[in-house]
């Protein structure tokens, strides 16, 4: 009987125990990978941005898999004061992405966002900013960056734009597009991580929701007095190995 009823005690020690310890174990795995993101993200925004030409990072993937790929869009659209549509600008949302079960981080548009089966959160802001009557947005786009891996493995992140010069190290790219005098933003988003960035234009930005088809996310703020509006494009290469 004794036997037994130890024999008992440790089929339920190890019955309730070790989904717990498997738990705790994935979280921290999982944790783990997001302060990785984190130095990926503030290394790839600095060359996206033109501060440094290149920069590398490592990343110990706990088995999962990681690859850029692209995760939906964001549309742009800006209006002057009276209405009338000035330009817009459409961009997909690239995003380098580590996936293990059903958990994902994924760096994309300057940011860190994180799924789950309870959906997107942003978990840091991207290089998206407004104040003293100037709104800017850079879109930071994956180029020529085809990077998949999988399994268990300590792995070298190496970021670069593609606008340095090797020769010189100078980076030589198009500046911001700028557009004087807008009373009316209105961005579309639609993707994995739309949530995300629909949450930030409303956090930090002001804007408000507004409906929309498809799928689609739609926030917008008018300004009055109007603003300007800087619209840059940044070309960032990721490898892996």
């Amino acid at each position: 009987i004794i036997v037994f009823v130890l024999l008992t005690s440790f089929v339920i020690i190890y019955l309730l125990g070790y989904p717990i310890y498997t738990s705790y174990v994935e979280s921290g795995h999982m944790q783990n990978i997001q302060k990785s993101f984190s130095i990926i993200a503030s290394n790839g925004n600095i060359v996206a941005l033109e501060k440094s030409p290149v920069s590398s990072s490592e990343l110990k993937m706990y088995g999962g898999t990681l690859q850029t790929r692209d995760t939906g869009y964001m549309n742009i659209l800006y209006y002057d004061g009276a209405g009338n549509l000035i330009d817009s600008r459409n961009s997909s949302m690239n995003a380098l992405e580590y996936t293990r079960g059903t958990s994902k981080v994924a760096y994309v548009d300057g940011s860190i966002c994180t799924s789950d089966l309870n959906g997107a959160v942003m978990i840091e802001d991207p290089e998206i900013t407004g104040n003293n009557g100037l709104v800017l947005i850079p879109i930071i786009d994956l180029y020529q960056s085809d990077v998949a891996i999988a399994g268990e493995t300590l792995t070298r992140i190496t970021l670069m734009t593609p606008y340095a010069s090797k020769m010189s190290q100078v980076i030589m790219s198009p500046g911001p597009e700028i557009a004087h005098n807008v009373g009316k933003i209105k961005v579309t988003i639609k993707g994995d991580y739309a949530p995300c960035f629909s949450d930030y234009f409303q956090r930090k930005l002001g804007f408000s929701p507004t409906a929309g088809t498809n799928g689609e996310l739609n926030v917008t703020r008018t300004y009055n007095p109007t603003i300007n509006l800087a619209l840059s494009t940044s070309y960032l290469t990721i490898s892996a190995a």
